[in-house]
């Protein structure tokens, strides 16, 4: 699972690096609270965070992006942020047989999240 704040530079450029720091502390906070015991998350990036967890349905995954998205505005309460974070959000549920390695699942997520990410910014247009 691959999640990316959205408009983190309209975060940092209206209310401060400070702000945009805690709304990435909001984030992790999220993803942390929600993920099972068996999953492992990392900060990929400066706003994009890397969720590996065994599960063979979407609907999992769908589920755990669900609940993410709704903790961020309650965890988003106690930094006191006055913007709450968006993500978006591409995942891809691996194959055993496959001939694709950890990097190519990682870009395929990536690359689903930008189109996600797209999509949002074509409909706010």
């Amino acid at each position: 699972l691959f999640i990316d704040m959205d408009k983190m530079k309209y975060i940092n450029d209206t209310f401060g690096h400070a702000c945009g720091d805690d709304a990435i502390r909001t984030l992790a906070d999220s993803i942390k609270e929600c993920l099972p015991s068996d999953a492992i998350a990392i900060r990929y990036g400066g706003d994009e965070f890397l969720v590996l967890t065994p599960t063979e349905k979407k609907e999992d995954m769908e589920e755990l992006v669900r609940k993410v998205e709704a903790l961020i505005p309650v965890i988003s309460e106690k930094y006191k942020l006055p913007h709450v974070p968006e993500i978006s959000t591409g995942y891809v549920i691996t194959d055993p047989s496959s001939d694709l390695n950890l990097s190519e699942y990682v870009e395929e997520a990536d690359r689903l999240m930008y189109n996600e990410k797209k999509a949002k910014k074509a409909g706010r247009s």
